[in-house]
Protein backbone atom coordinates (compact mmCIF):
# COMPACT_ATOMS: atom_id res chain seq x y z
CA UNK A 1 0.00 0.00 0.00
CA UNK A 2 2.75 2.32 0.94
CA UNK A 3 4.78 1.31 -2.05
CA UNK A 4 1.88 1.81 -4.37
CA UNK A 5 1.20 5.26 -2.89
CA UNK A 6 4.80 6.27 -3.44
CA UNK A 7 4.66 4.99 -7.04
CA UNK A 8 1.49 6.97 -7.78
CA UNK A 9 3.00 10.03 -6.25
CA UNK A 10 6.13 9.59 -8.34
CA UNK A 11 4.11 9.09 -11.50
CA UNK A 12 2.06 12.21 -10.79
CA UNK A 13 5.17 14.24 -10.23
CA UNK A 14 6.67 12.93 -13.42
CA UNK A 15 3.51 13.80 -15.45
CA UNK A 16 3.48 17.30 -13.97
CA UNK A 17 7.10 17.81 -14.89
CA UNK A 18 6.56 16.60 -18.44
CA UNK A 19 3.46 18.87 -18.86
CA UNK A 20 5.40 21.80 -17.53
CA UNK A 21 8.27 21.13 -19.88
CA UNK A 22 5.90 20.77 -22.83
CA UNK A 23 4.02 23.93 -22.16
CA UNK A 24 7.16 25.83 -21.35
CA UNK A 25 8.54 24.85 -24.73
CA UNK A 26 5.31 25.07 -26.77
CA UNK A 27 3.98 28.45 -25.70
CA UNK A 28 7.23 30.37 -26.45
CA UNK A 29 7.35 28.63 -29.81
CA UNK A 30 3.71 29.54 -30.61
CA UNK A 31 4.33 33.07 -29.56
CA UNK A 32 7.41 33.21 -31.78
CA UNK A 33 5.55 31.79 -34.75
CA UNK A 34 2.64 34.17 -34.20
CA UNK A 35 4.98 37.16 -34.06
CA UNK A 36 6.94 35.95 -37.05
CA UNK A 37 3.72 35.43 -39.02
CA UNK A 38 2.52 38.94 -38.28
CA UNK A 39 5.80 40.47 -39.41
CA UNK A 40 5.89 38.34 -42.52
CA UNK A 41 2.33 39.37 -43.40
CA UNK A 42 3.20 43.02 -43.05
CA UNK A 43 6.22 42.92 -45.35
CA UNK A 44 4.33 42.34 -48.62
CA UNK A 45 1.93 45.15 -47.74
CA UNK A 46 4.80 47.54 -47.43
CA UNK A 47 6.25 46.36 -50.76
CA UNK A 48 2.87 46.60 -52.43
CA UNK A 49 2.44 50.11 -51.19
CA UNK A 50 5.84 51.00 -52.59
CA UNK A 51 4.98 49.49 -55.99
CA UNK A 52 1.60 51.20 -56.07
CA UNK A 53 3.06 54.64 -55.50
CA UNK A 54 2.04 56.78 -58.54
CA UNK A 55 4.57 58.47 -60.72
CA UNK A 56 5.08 62.14 -60.07
CA UNK A 57 2.92 64.29 -62.38
CA UNK A 58 3.71 67.89 -62.98
CA UNK A 59 0.94 70.09 -61.59
CA UNK A 60 -1.46 71.70 -64.06
CA UNK A 61 -1.37 75.45 -64.32
CA UNK A 62 -4.10 77.11 -62.28
CA UNK A 63 -7.28 77.63 -64.19
CA UNK A 64 -8.76 81.06 -64.45
CA UNK A 65 -11.85 81.14 -62.29
CA UNK A 66 -14.72 83.55 -62.76
CA UNK A 67 -16.92 84.64 -59.86
CA UNK A 68 -20.39 83.23 -59.95
CA UNK A 69 -22.91 85.79 -61.19
CA UNK A 70 -24.84 87.47 -58.42
CA UNK A 71 -28.50 86.51 -58.30
CA UNK A 72 -30.78 89.49 -58.58
CA UNK A 73 -32.82 90.05 -55.47
CA UNK A 74 -36.51 89.47 -55.78
CA UNK A 75 -38.36 92.76 -56.19
CA UNK A 76 -39.89 94.01 -52.96
CA UNK A 77 -43.59 94.65 -53.30
CA UNK A 78 -44.35 98.17 -52.25
CA UNK A 79 -47.30 98.29 -49.89
CA UNK A 80 -49.05 101.60 -49.55
CA UNK A 81 -49.61 102.63 -45.96
CA UNK A 82 -53.25 102.78 -44.91
CA UNK A 83 -54.90 106.10 -45.58
CA UNK A 84 -55.26 108.40 -42.64
CA UNK A 85 -58.82 108.62 -41.30
CA UNK A 86 -60.89 111.44 -42.78
CA UNK A 87 -63.63 111.47 -40.15
CA UNK A 88 -63.16 113.89 -37.29
CA UNK A 89 -63.76 111.95 -34.05
CA UNK A 90 -67.00 112.91 -32.35
CA UNK A 91 -68.47 114.67 -35.39
CA UNK A 92 -70.83 111.88 -36.45
CA UNK A 93 -69.59 112.06 -40.04
CA UNK A 94 -69.06 109.06 -42.32
CA UNK A 95 -66.59 109.96 -45.06
CA UNK A 96 -64.39 106.92 -44.34
CA UNK A 97 -67.33 104.51 -44.49
CA UNK A 98 -68.27 105.84 -47.93
CA UNK A 99 -64.69 105.93 -49.28
CA UNK A 100 -64.63 109.72 -49.68
CA UNK A 101 -61.25 111.42 -49.99
CA UNK A 102 -59.92 114.02 -47.57
CA UNK A 103 -60.11 116.69 -50.31
CA UNK A 104 -63.79 115.97 -51.02
CA UNK A 105 -64.53 115.89 -47.29
CA UNK A 106 -62.92 119.31 -46.86
CA UNK A 107 -65.05 120.72 -49.70
CA UNK A 108 -68.19 119.32 -48.09
CA UNK A 109 -67.34 120.83 -44.69
CA UNK A 110 -66.89 124.25 -46.30
CA UNK A 111 -70.47 124.17 -47.59
CA UNK A 112 -72.48 122.13 -45.05
CA UNK A 113 -73.31 122.40 -41.35
CA UNK A 114 -74.85 118.95 -40.94
CA UNK A 115 -72.32 116.10 -40.59
CA UNK A 116 -71.91 113.97 -43.71
CA UNK A 117 -74.40 111.13 -43.42
CA UNK A 118 -75.96 110.08 -46.75
CA UNK A 119 -79.65 109.47 -47.15
CA UNK A 120 -81.05 106.14 -48.28
CA UNK A 121 -84.44 105.72 -49.93
CA UNK A 122 -87.18 103.27 -49.05
CA UNK A 123 -89.73 103.22 -51.87
CA UNK A 124 -93.13 101.61 -52.36
CA UNK A 125 -96.06 101.94 -54.74
CA UNK A 126 -99.26 103.32 -53.22
CA UNK A 127 -102.09 105.78 -53.75
CA UNK A 128 -100.91 109.32 -53.06
CA UNK A 129 -101.76 112.99 -53.59
CA UNK A 130 -98.22 114.32 -53.07
CA UNK A 131 -96.54 116.86 -55.40
CA UNK A 132 -99.51 119.20 -55.27
CA UNK A 133 -101.97 116.89 -56.99
CA UNK A 134 -105.63 117.14 -56.08
CA UNK A 135 -106.54 113.61 -57.16
CA UNK A 136 -104.94 110.48 -55.78
CA UNK A 137 -102.73 108.52 -58.14
CA UNK A 138 -101.02 105.17 -57.77
CA UNK A 139 -97.31 105.92 -57.84
CA UNK A 140 -93.99 105.09 -56.27
CA UNK A 141 -93.52 107.03 -53.06
CA UNK A 142 -90.14 107.14 -51.38
CA UNK A 143 -89.20 108.01 -47.83
CA UNK A 144 -85.66 108.87 -46.89
CA UNK A 145 -83.60 108.26 -43.80
CA UNK A 146 -79.99 108.59 -42.74
CA UNK A 147 -77.76 105.65 -43.52
CA UNK A 148 -75.70 105.84 -40.30
CA UNK A 149 -76.36 106.85 -36.66
CA UNK A 150 -77.28 110.52 -36.47
CA UNK A 151 -75.84 113.39 -34.47
CA UNK A 152 -77.36 113.53 -30.95
CA UNK A 153 -79.09 116.82 -31.83
CA UNK A 154 -81.60 114.82 -33.87
CA UNK A 155 -82.86 113.28 -30.61
CA UNK A 156 -83.30 116.62 -28.83
CA UNK A 157 -86.83 117.95 -28.41
CA UNK A 158 -87.81 120.99 -30.43
CA UNK A 159 -87.86 123.48 -27.54
CA UNK A 160 -84.38 122.41 -26.50
CA UNK A 161 -83.08 122.95 -30.03
CA UNK A 162 -84.75 126.38 -30.22
CA UNK A 163 -82.87 127.44 -27.08
CA UNK A 164 -79.64 126.44 -28.81
CA UNK A 165 -80.61 128.41 -31.93
CA UNK A 166 -81.14 131.50 -29.73
CA UNK A 167 -77.48 131.13 -28.80
CA UNK A 168 -76.59 131.15 -32.52
CA UNK A 169 -76.06 127.39 -32.83
CA UNK A 170 -76.02 126.81 -36.60
CA UNK A 171 -76.16 123.01 -36.29
CA UNK A 172 -79.29 123.15 -34.12
CA UNK A 173 -80.92 125.42 -36.71
CA UNK A 174 -80.04 122.98 -39.51
CA UNK A 175 -81.52 120.07 -37.54
CA UNK A 176 -84.77 122.01 -36.99
CA UNK A 177 -84.89 122.85 -40.69
CA UNK A 178 -84.64 119.13 -41.49
CA UNK A 179 -87.31 118.31 -38.92
CA UNK A 180 -89.91 120.82 -40.19
CA UNK A 181 -89.38 120.60 -43.95
CA UNK A 182 -92.60 118.60 -44.48
CA UNK A 183 -95.07 119.86 -41.87
CA UNK A 184 -93.77 123.42 -41.37
CA UNK A 185 -92.09 124.52 -44.63
CA UNK A 186 -92.00 128.23 -43.73
CA UNK A 187 -90.28 127.57 -40.41
CA UNK A 188 -87.95 125.08 -42.12
CA UNK A 189 -86.88 127.85 -44.50
CA UNK A 190 -86.36 130.30 -41.64
CA UNK A 191 -84.10 127.89 -39.77
CA UNK A 192 -82.22 127.08 -42.98
CA UNK A 193 -81.54 130.78 -43.54
CA UNK A 194 -80.42 131.17 -39.92
CA UNK A 195 -78.08 128.17 -40.20
CA UNK A 196 -76.67 129.38 -43.52
CA UNK A 197 -75.75 132.88 -42.41
CA UNK A 198 -74.69 131.94 -38.88
CA UNK A 199 -72.12 129.52 -40.35
CA UNK A 200 -71.52 131.05 -43.82
CA UNK A 201 -72.30 127.58 -45.23
CA UNK A 202 -75.19 127.56 -47.74
CA UNK A 203 -75.86 123.84 -48.16
CA UNK A 204 -78.98 123.78 -45.97
CA UNK A 205 -80.53 126.72 -47.84
CA UNK A 206 -79.79 125.13 -51.23
CA UNK A 207 -81.34 121.89 -50.02
CA UNK A 208 -84.57 123.72 -49.12
CA UNK A 209 -84.58 125.50 -52.47
CA UNK A 210 -84.28 122.22 -54.40
CA UNK A 211 -86.72 120.13 -52.38
CA UNK A 212 -89.32 122.60 -51.12
CA UNK A 213 -89.61 124.63 -54.32
CA UNK A 214 -89.54 122.05 -57.05
CA UNK A 215 -89.96 123.14 -60.67
CA UNK A 216 -89.75 119.77 -62.42
CA UNK A 217 -92.48 117.15 -62.52
CA UNK A 218 -95.10 119.42 -60.95
CA UNK A 219 -98.18 121.15 -62.41
CA UNK A 220 -97.52 124.44 -64.23
CA UNK A 221 -99.24 126.46 -61.53
CA UNK A 222 -96.95 125.02 -58.82
CA UNK A 223 -93.95 125.56 -61.09
CA UNK A 224 -94.77 129.23 -61.58
CA UNK A 225 -95.14 129.73 -57.84
CA UNK A 226 -91.93 127.90 -56.97
CA UNK A 227 -89.56 129.29 -59.57
CA UNK A 228 -89.25 132.69 -57.84
CA UNK A 229 -88.17 131.52 -54.33
CA UNK A 230 -86.10 128.71 -55.81
CA UNK A 231 -84.18 131.19 -57.99
CA UNK A 232 -83.62 133.64 -55.14
CA UNK A 233 -82.33 131.06 -52.65
CA UNK A 234 -80.27 129.19 -55.25
CA UNK A 235 -78.69 132.47 -56.33
CA UNK A 236 -77.80 133.27 -52.70
CA UNK A 237 -76.17 129.84 -52.33
CA UNK A 238 -74.25 130.51 -55.54
CA UNK A 239 -73.00 133.85 -54.21
CA UNK A 240 -71.76 132.02 -51.11
CA UNK A 241 -69.72 129.67 -53.28
CA UNK A 242 -71.77 126.47 -53.39
CA UNK A 243 -70.60 124.49 -56.45
CA UNK A 244 -73.98 122.76 -56.90
CA UNK A 245 -76.01 125.98 -57.05
CA UNK A 246 -77.26 125.76 -60.63
CA UNK A 247 -79.76 128.26 -62.08
CA UNK A 248 -80.37 126.35 -65.31
CA UNK A 249 -83.92 125.49 -64.22
CA UNK A 250 -84.92 129.14 -64.83
CA UNK A 251 -83.56 129.47 -68.37
CA UNK A 252 -87.05 129.50 -69.84
CA UNK A 253 -87.76 132.89 -68.20
CA UNK A 254 -87.33 136.10 -70.12
CA UNK A 255 -84.28 138.31 -69.69
CA UNK A 256 -86.33 140.91 -67.87
CA UNK A 257 -87.72 138.31 -65.44
CA UNK A 258 -84.24 136.92 -64.76
CA UNK A 259 -82.83 140.40 -64.08
CA UNK A 260 -85.67 141.11 -61.66
CA UNK A 261 -85.09 137.82 -59.81
CA UNK A 262 -81.36 138.44 -59.64
CA UNK A 263 -81.95 141.87 -58.13
CA UNK A 264 -84.21 140.36 -55.47
CA UNK A 265 -81.56 137.73 -54.67
CA UNK A 266 -78.84 140.37 -54.30
CA UNK A 267 -80.94 142.58 -52.04
CA UNK A 268 -81.88 139.66 -49.79
CA UNK A 269 -78.32 138.34 -49.63
CA UNK A 270 -76.76 141.68 -48.65
CA UNK A 271 -79.51 142.40 -46.10
CA UNK A 272 -79.18 139.01 -44.38
CA UNK A 273 -75.38 139.17 -44.40
CA UNK A 274 -75.35 142.71 -42.99
CA UNK A 275 -77.77 141.77 -40.20
CA UNK A 276 -75.73 138.69 -39.32
CA UNK A 277 -72.46 140.67 -39.26
CA UNK A 278 -74.14 143.28 -37.04
CA UNK A 279 -75.42 140.61 -34.63
CA UNK A 280 -79.07 141.28 -35.44
CA UNK A 281 -81.13 138.08 -34.94
CA UNK A 282 -82.55 136.74 -38.20
CA UNK A 283 -85.51 135.30 -36.30
CA UNK A 284 -87.00 138.03 -34.12
CA UNK A 285 -89.59 136.10 -32.17
CA UNK A 286 -89.83 132.36 -31.59
CA UNK A 287 -92.88 132.56 -29.30
CA UNK A 288 -95.63 132.18 -31.94
CA UNK A 289 -93.97 129.09 -33.32
CA UNK A 290 -93.38 127.58 -29.88
CA UNK A 291 -97.00 128.27 -28.89
CA UNK A 292 -98.21 126.63 -32.08
CA UNK A 293 -96.11 123.54 -31.32
CA UNK A 294 -97.44 123.38 -27.76
CA UNK A 295 -101.07 123.54 -28.95
CA UNK A 296 -100.46 120.82 -31.52
CA UNK A 297 -98.83 118.71 -28.84
CA UNK A 298 -101.80 119.20 -26.49
CA UNK A 299 -104.12 118.28 -29.31
CA UNK A 300 -102.12 115.15 -30.04
CA UNK A 301 -100.68 116.55 -33.27
CA UNK A 302 -97.24 115.81 -34.61
CA UNK A 303 -94.46 118.09 -33.43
Amino acid sequence: MSKSLKLVTLCAALVAALLAAYFMGYLPKQLTELTSTEVTSEAPVAQASQKAAPEEISPEPPRETKPAPLKEADPVEEVEPPAEPVNIPGNYEYFDEEGISAEAAAEYRQMAVLPYNPMVAECEHKWTTHDGRTEAIYAEVCTYKRKYPEHPYFKYDTEGLIELVKNNDALAAAVLSERFVVDHPTEALAFAIHSTFASNKPDQLLKIANTQYRTHGVPQKIKNENVIPRYVFTSIAQKMGHPAADLAFAEYLSTEELLNLELQAQLMYFKLKADTDAGIPLIDDYNPFVESLRKRKRLGGKT
